[in-house]
This record gives C-alpha cells, structure tokens and sequence, in this order.
C-alpha cells in the first residue's frame, strides 16, 4: 500500500494520470458534441419529412372521400342508365338520387311512362380534381434523409411505418392510373372513333372493377395513417 502511496505521489505519474483522464474527458466532450450537433441536423432534416407526409395525409384523406363518392357516382350510372341513355325511375328514387350526387347529374328531362315512373335525361360529370390523379405522394424529402448520413439516428419502427407508407401509396397510385387510363384515354379514343357510340357495359364494368381495388388500397393508408402521425412525434434516436 505504502508502494503505491509512494508512486502515486511521483511526478511524473501525476502527469500520465491528469494527461490520461484529460484525453478521455477531450474525447468524450468531441463525441458527445459531435453527436448532439448530428442529431440536430438529423431533427431539422426530418422535420421536412415530417411536413411532406402531413401534406401527404391531408391529400390522401381528401382523394380517399373524393374516390369514392365519383366510384359511387359512376357505379349507379352503369348500373341503372339504359341503353338510350336514359333513367327510368320514380320521382321519389330520382330526388334521393339527385341529393346523393348533385355534383354528378344534372337532369334535364323527364317524360311520365307510368304511374308515378318517369324516363329521366340528364348528363353526368365527374368531380376528379387531385394531384395525386397524375403524381405519387411527394417523397422528396425521405429521399434526400435516406441518402444522408442523418438517416442512422432514425428508429427503426419509424423507418418501417414510413417505407410501409409509401410503398402501399405507390401501389394506390398504380391502381389508379390503371382505371384512370381506361377512363381518359381509352374512353377518349373510343369517343373519338364513334362519337354516337356509348360506352359499353363491359368496359365500364372492367373499369370500376380496377377502380375498387385503388379504392381499398386507399383504405388502408387511411387506417395507417393515426398510427403514422403518433409515431412521428419520436422517429430520433437520442
């Protein structure tokens, strides 16, 4: 004991020992500010995401009601038009018809066939006005958080829900460009060849068909969406 008293009073171990600690104190103090400087660039860079997925969601949730109210929309006409274009209904049916799509149909027409059973002409237009008819959900921002050295403090769960997001987004977006194609250009073409012909009930059919699949997988990124939200208020690693 009395050794150790004598060499830990030596100069020059007093030295080693107040160089050694120093070091590790620096390299602490470098590490420790080096990853708190890290982490909040990585908070800045993913409060970007953080923003393009909010807009994201918003957009999402307004196409989810407004795909399905024109799928409705398009799936009674098909439905219930006859082949010269017309309706044939009573006045009660086509008045909770007109409240439910007012935005769709406009009736312009109607000749009493029977008791209280009228044939109904009108037009019908659908209500499609969304980016996301052309374009994906925006991911500009994960893209350039992905590629950076930021990307390693994020959680891993976090990572997960918002890959899993836009992968299901990018299906939607496939879905819908299927239907849309068939609705705007191949409907276009068939007009263009034959403007007197109607569409036929075949190709409607096909149409909604590959509409209702877009339709649910909209479904699930709406479901997802809560989850998402809660799970971005802690995506940082600390």
């Amino acid at each position: 004991m009395n050794r150790i008293r004598k060499l830990l009073t030596q100069h020059w171990v007093v030295n080693l020992i107040t160089t050694t600690v120093g070091v590790y104190l620096g390299i602490f103090a470098t590490n420790y500010y080096a990853k708190k400087s890290a982490i909040e660039k990585t908070e800045k860079a993913f409060e970007k995401v953080r923003t393009e997925l909010v807009e994201n969601f918003e957009a999402y949730l307004e196409w989810d009601s407004m795909s399905r109210i024109n799928y409705e929309a398009l799936e009674f006409i098909v439905d219930n038009k006859k082949e010269d274009g017309t309706f044939i209904m009573t006045s009660t049916q086509m008045d909770s018809v007109k409240r439910k799509y007012t935005d769709f149909l406009t009736i312009e027409d109607s000749i009493l066939v029977e008791l209280d059973t009228f044939q109904y002409e009108g037009s019908f237009e659908l209500g499609l006005e969304s980016s996301l008819l052309i374009k994906p959900s925006s991911n500009t921002a994960w893209i350039a958080l992905k590629s950076s050295e930021y990307f390693s403090y994020l959680q891993f769960d976090c990572i997960k829900g918002i890959e899993g997001y836009y992968d299901l987004a990018q299906l939607s977006f496939v879905q819908r460009k299927k239907w849309f194609d068939m609705l705007f250009f191949d409907l276009m073409v068939k007009m263009l060849i034959d403007t007197e012909e109607e569409p036929d009930e075949l190709f409607m059919k096909k149409l909604l068909a590959q509409w209702k699949i877009e339709n649910a997988l909209n479904e699930g990124i709406v479901e997802s969406i809560p989850e998402l939200k809660e799970s971005l208020k802690d995506c940082i690693e600390h």
